[in-house]
Formats: C-alpha cells, sequence, structure tokens
C-alpha cells in the first residue's frame, strides 16, 4: 500500500473528485486569508510600501517587449537605470509579471499570484504530510495548517515580501522530494526541479534550504535509512547536472551584472550584503532577542528552542535507530518520519526587527520640529548611520544635525 493511500480502506485508490475538492479547499482558504487585499482598495501598510507593485510592471513591461529575463531597469536609481531585476529575485514577478500581460490590472495580478503560491504551498504540505505517512485528512489539515501559519500572513501582510513567500511555498515540496530519495533509496529528478524552483523565488532561501537538507541527508545516512549508493551515483551526478543546468540562467545574469556596480546606488546601507554578515554564532543564539518576546502579536523568531529541538530530533533518530526490532532497511516509524524533517522546516524560519510605535506617533501634526524621535522596535536593534532620514514637508531633514542613539 502506498503511503498516498495511507488511511484510506484497505489501500484503495482515492476518489476521482478528492484532488479537486482538495485543491477547491485550499483556493477558499487561501482567498480567504488574504482578504486584507482583494476586500479594500489599495494595499495593507507594509514593509515593502510599494516596490512589490512596481517589480512587477517593470517584468510585466519586459515580457509584453518579448524580454523573459530583465536585467535592467531604468525606473531606478533616480532615473539612471540598475540592475535589480538581474538582482533580485524573480519567480515571483515572473508569475506576477506574466498575469500582468495576460490582461490583469497590478493589484490583481498581485493578489491571484499570492493566492496561487499560498495553494501551491498548501498542496506541497499536504504531499510532504502524505509522504511521511500521514492519513489524508491529516495531510490536507497540514495544508491548511501552513496558509493559517503566523509567518506565512506575516510574509504577505506585514512584511509585504512576496518573494520570500514564493520561496517558502515551494519549501514543502522540496522536502517531499528529499523524503522519497531517502525512502526510495533513488534521488528523483524532481529534486533538481524543486531545488531550481526555489532558487529562482528566493536564491538566499534556497541556500539554507540545500545546506540543512545536507544536514538531513547526513542524518538520514547515519541512522542506515538509506545507503551512501543513493547519493554517490550516476544519477545522483546526473541530478545534480540538471539542477545546475536549471538555475544556470539566473545565476549566471547575477553573477554578471554584480561586477563592478555599486550597490549602495539602489540599496541603503543597513541592506547591503556586508552588513548582514553577523558572527556564526548568531545563527544559533541572537543575544538581543528574549524568549517570549513578540511582535504585531506574533512570535515570529526561532533561535535556540529550535537549535535545542534540533538536538532533540538527532537524538530521538538515534534512539529510534537502536529500539529493539529496527530494521536497518526498513521504512521509518512514524515518529521518525516527523522528526526527519525539523531540520528542513527550519529554513522556513526567518528573523526581522519590527517597529512597533513611534514617539511622535505615525501621522501626527506637529506645531514645530520635535527635540527627538524615538522609535521602538520589538528586539534590540544597531542603528547604522544615514539608514535613517526625515524629511520635512518641503523634502529638507530637519534633523540633518541630529545623531542616532
Amino acid at each position: 500500500m502506498s503511503r498516498e493511500g495511507v488511511g484510506l480502506a484497505y489501500g484503495a485508490p482515492p476518489p476521482r473528485w478528492l484532488p479537486v475538492l482538495r485543491i477547491a479547499l485550499f483556493v477558499a482558504v487561501a482567498t480567504v486569508t488574504t482578504h486584507h487585499l482583494w476586500g479594500a482598495s489599495g494595499w495593507p501598510q507594509n514593509h515593502e510600501a510599494t516596490t512589490f507593485a512596481v517589480r512587477t510592471q517593470i517584468y510585466a513591461d519586459h515580457l509584453r517587449a518579448g524580454d523573459l529575463l530583465p536585467v535592467w531597469s531604468s525606473r531606478d536609481n533616480g532615473g539612471l537605470g540598475s540592475p535589480q531585476p538581474a538582482l533580485y529575485h524573480k519567480l515571483f514577478y515572473l508569475t506576477a509579471g506574466s498575469l500582468r500581460v495576460a490582461g490583469a490590472s497590478l493589484k490583481n495580478a498581485l493578489v491571484l499570484a499570492t493566492v496561487a503560491f499560498l495553494v501551491i504551498g498548501a498542496a506541497g504540505t499536504r504531499r510532504l504530510a502524505a509522504a511521511l505517512g500521514s492519513s489524508e485528512p491529516f495531510a490536507s489539515a497540514a495544508g491548511v495548517a501552513l496558509l493559517l501559519a503566523n509567518y506565512t500572513a506575516t510574509n504577505w501582510l506585514i512584511r509585504g515580501a512576496l518573494a520570500e513567500l514564493s520561496a517558502a511555498m515551494l519549501v514543502p515540496w522540496f522536502l517531499t522530494t528529499v523524503v522519497l530519495s531517502i525512502d526510495r533509496r533513488r534521488v528523483g529528478w524532481s529534486v533538481a526541479i524543486s531545488a531550481a524552483a526555489v532558487f529562482w523565488a528566493h536564491t538566499v532561501l534556497c541556500a539554507f534550504l540545500v545546506s540543512l537538507s545536507a544536514v538531513a541527508l547526513g542524518v538520514a545516512l547515519l541512522a542506515g535509512w538509506t545507503a551512501r549508493s543513493t547519493f554517490v551515483s550516476r544519477r545522483a551526478v546526473a541530478v545534480v547536472a540538471l539542477g545546475a543546468a536549471l538555475v544556470a540562467p539566473a545565476a549566471l545574469v547575477t553573477s554578471r551584472m554584480t561586477r563592478g556596480y555599486d550597490l549602495s546606488r539602489m540599496l541603503p546601507p543597513a541592506f547591503l550584503p556586508g552588513a548582514n554578515m553577523p558572527p556564526i554564532g548568531d545563527y544559533l543564539r541572537d543575544s538581543t532577542w528574549h524568549w517570549g518576546d513578540r511582535t504585531y502579536g506574533l512570535t515570529v523568531m526561532l533561535d535556540a528552542p529550535m537549535v535545542l529541538l534540533g538536538l532533540f530530533v538527532i537524538g530521538a533518530l538515534v534512539l529510534e535507530r537502536r529500539r529493539p526490532g529496527a530494521d536497518a532497511g526498513g521504512p521509518w516509524s512514524p515518529a521518525a518520519r516527523w522528526a526527519s524533517v525539523v531540520l528542513g522546516l527550519a529554513a522556513h524560519a526567518s528573523a526581522h526587527a519590527e517597529l512597533e510605535s513611534t514617539n511622535p506617533a505615525a501621522n501626527s501634526v506637529l506645531s514645530a520640529s520635535p527635540s527627538e524621535i524615538v522609535l521602538t522596535f520589538g528586539e534590540r536593534v544597531n542603528p547604522v548611520p544615514d539608514s535613517i532620514r526625515l524629511l520635512g514637508a518641503d523634502g529638507r531633514d530637519p534633523l540633518s544635525q541630529k545623531r542616532a542613539v
């Protein structure tokens, strides 16, 4: 009996209408949860303002001209242009831009693309749960849970990080290919395809995902769930070659356009790559954050708890391997199946400082220039010179002599 049939009587194939009903469920939940986007005019206030709309229009203009892989935008850098399309994450904007070219309004293109990726993520989570041995009702519930997860909403509502959202929704598909490759002792071509899709969606998330998956595969090898020959074979080399070929266009364009270009022309100092390289220990434990801190009512950062959970998972897997009657070549137990995916799911997490309040308050009208402006964040931040600017009604900076503390 296949895992997709777990929970169905006698392993009978699922009814033909079940996949349609499942997708309809995911579409309905994704549509309801995104009512903040389509239920009112404009777009909710978020960290990205309207930059994702500008990027979508840029891609739409290029696609109309037959330019399928844009590398330059004349809209950036004060009209002088920049390689923003070549350097930034692409899959969401290729999708939304295509919808725009097909006749959708700019807002509808963004909403439809967002809902589409949410449905893809829910379907991928259901597929992953089924691959791990879950029954159909539980697997579908897992897909719905992803749509209702705090950080899923944080991405599209609070942060406006639509590129990261698209990549996050592809993560379950990649993890499914890894789980099935371990179980079948044969690397599937879908590993390369799903990894390349994540790369096109968000290169940084892909880097973390592949790294953590490599750790998970190492654990699987040590636990004896799969043979070394599974990942050291001609087929495995061919799968890697396919993945390299699929990411090559985006990778080569990005590499070429970054040579000799001053990124500070299009990015504030705080967002330059060199300013985002914390000590390696901070990836495991951020001393500026404390357990229980919440932002907008959400807990979105995972640090020490995830590290401890990872250690617990590894310990549980070792004990599972040593339990009486354990078969070195047999299938995983349900507990081991779920535990093995935790390391991969860690790549889905992300952390960002959130602005919680200001003094003077937002949208307030002052009769005189304030002596100070207080920005309260949900966690400790390190001010970067020139990263915060205050502009008056005349466009000038009334606090040009003030200092960030």
